[in-house]
């Protein structure tokens, strides 16, 4: 199981880091072309910004799965270590449930707009939309291992630290 979380998280970190550097490459192009060759891509700054969404929400899963999440703690670290505990496994139980009523819903929605067609590249506009489901999916199973974790009193493995370090 520990090798089924490792490699989950390995292949989200990896389709972050392409589609960053993709949106960056694409956004230098753009930034090249048309101040340089006064030729912009009609194109690339819708392209990029579907790539930012997919980042957006993508990145939501993954910095559960690196506790990186912003959190204001000052009255939980005050409390002792039992009490913290019992409150960070309700907040994660309630973000779990929130993920999982919106997974429906978006996944709904997503569905509904794929006669949608974008601007310029005429994608549909349900592979905009697909991400929050997406989202929804992975939040959850993170923070479910993630509770799980918390309630057995381990660590959590953090794979790709130091890859990235």
């Amino acid at each position: 199981m520990n090798r089924l979380i490792q490699g989950l998280e390995r292949v989200e970190r990896w389709v972050l880091i392409v589609l960053f550097s993709t949106m960056l490459i694409m956004l230098t192009i753009q930034i090249i072309l048309r101040y340089f060759f006064n030729t912009p891509l009609v194109w690339s700054e819708e392209f990029s910004r579907y790539i930012y969404v997919w980042l957006v929400f993508l990145g939501m899963g993954y910095c559960v799965t690196q506790d990186k999440h912003v959190a204001v703690t000052l009255a939980v670290d005050r409390m002792p270590p039992a009490v913290q505990k019992i409150l960070k496994v309700a907040g994660n139980l309630l973000v779990i449930a929130a993920m999982l009523y919106l997974l429906p819903h978006s996944f709904r929605y997503a569905l509904s707009q794929h006669k949608l067609l974008s601007g310029c590249m005429e994608m549909p506009m349900s592979f905009l939309f697909l991400a929050m489901p997406v989202c929804c999916l992975l939040t959850s199973i993170h923070m479910a291992l993630s509770t799980a974790c918390m309630l057995r009193g381990t660590n959590r493995d953090v794979p790709g630290e130091e890859a990235l370090s």
